[in-house]
């Protein structure tokens, strides 16, 4: 460890073992397969807490059982009871997965809370307990709820957000779900507020895939991008740019979404021209990038606010030409003539957005 090479070489084992448990685990579905990629969580953890050079170390090992859950098999044709109704039983397979993601994450979650007191670099523990039941979460929404609308997972994700928040509060104050911290006598507020802003990050992605998990369409997107505000004060208020990052990614989701997806074009926005639900659709995240961009801006002007900027003029622009084209559609987006009044409109709109 007293070498670079060293320092890199120290995740390979890690890996291999890791690796290698999840080509078991495609061919033997079984616990014990499993176990050797999740008991890589605690043996990890032990490590870096060690050995302070090792603190990305758990990470490794997140990840891994983060692609363990993705590849979980779901296959239910051995399950007993009968299949005619699904909403009322919660298959064994299913059952062993969100036990096993639920027990991760709280290991996670819990010895994140328990060091980030106790080390001297406690944000890459905060970042264990921001990150992994969030994304662990996420993963077990995919396999087991297919991206469908569920209002019982939302709930899941409103508390883990709580919870997050919670930790934030404490970590303002110096204090943690385990008593205070060993650092607090520094007066280190610049620490506690950067603690507080990883935990804040994790509650605004946990909030996020709640409002996944409830809604659909433009409503969805919407929600989306008014995380994007709510990134650039926690950035402001903690001094952590890695958040530019998060914010940057979440951007480029917004964009994906609004811009690159033809399905939108079938999305029910009524039919009254001007006031309908385009407005929401992109009148509301082009002023949501537009004051992230200000707000980002303060504290640098780089590659994240860029896309914002750039972003919000993009939705501006689409704003104007879809509310032409369905007023000229008579409320439908597609199909329908296009004439010559039509044509001047979008030429003229351009031209002064331009």
């Amino acid at each position: 460890l007293d070498h670079p090479i060293g320092r890199r070489l120290v995740w390979v084992p890690v890996a291999i073992l890791g690796l290698t448990g999840l080509a078991l685990c495609n061919d033997l579905q079984s616990w014990e397969t499993r176990a050797g990629v999740l008991l890589l969580a605690p043996l990890t953890v032990a490590k870096a807490a060690q050995e302070a050079r090792l603190r990305l170390l758990p990470f490794l090992a997140g990840l891994l059982a983060l692609l363990l859950f993705a590849g979980w098999s779901m296959d239910i044709t051995d399950w007993p009871g009968p299949l005619e109704h699904p909403s009322n039983w919660t298959p064994a397979v299913v059952q062993a997965l969100i036990a096993a993601a639920a027990l991760t994450a709280g290991f996670f979650a819990a010895t994140g809370l328990w060091f980030q007191n106790r080390r001297t670099q406690p944000l890459p523990w905060a970042s264990l307990t921001a990150s992994v039941p969030v994304l662990a979460l996420a993963v077990c929404y995919w396999r087991v709820a297919l991206f469908q609308t569920r209002a019982d997972w939302a709930i899941v994700a409103f508390a883990l957000s709580a919870g997050l928040i919670g930790a934030a509060s404490l970590a303002m104050r110096g204090t943690g779900f385990f008593g205070a911290s060993t650092w607090a006598a520094s007066e280190d507020a610049h620490l506690h507020r950067q603690i507080a802003g990883v935990h804040a990050a994790g509650a605004v992605a946990a909030l996020s895939l709640a409002c996944a998990m409830l809604l659909a369409d433009q409503w969805l997107t919407l929600a989306v991008s008014l995380m994007l505000p709510a990134l650039a004060w926690v950035e402001a208020q903690s001094d952590l740019p890695p958040l530019r990052r998060v914010a940057l990614a979440v951007a480029i989701v917004v964009l994906l979404r609004l811009l690159a997806n033809w399905y939108v074009l079938d999305y029910a926005f009524g039919r009254l021209p001007l006031v309908n639900g385009l407005l929401a659709a992109y009148g509301v995240p082009a002023v949501a990038f537009w004051i992230a961009a200000r707000m980002f801006r303060r504290r640098g002007d780089d590659v994240t606010v860029a896309v914002l900027e750039a972003g919000s003029v993009a939705f501006a622009t689409v704003l104007v030409a879809l509310e032409i084209r369905q007023a000229a559609g008579e409320g439908a987006l597609t199909g329908g003539s296009f004439s010559f009044a039509e044509a001047a409109l979008h030429v003229s709109s351009l031209a002064i957005l331009s």
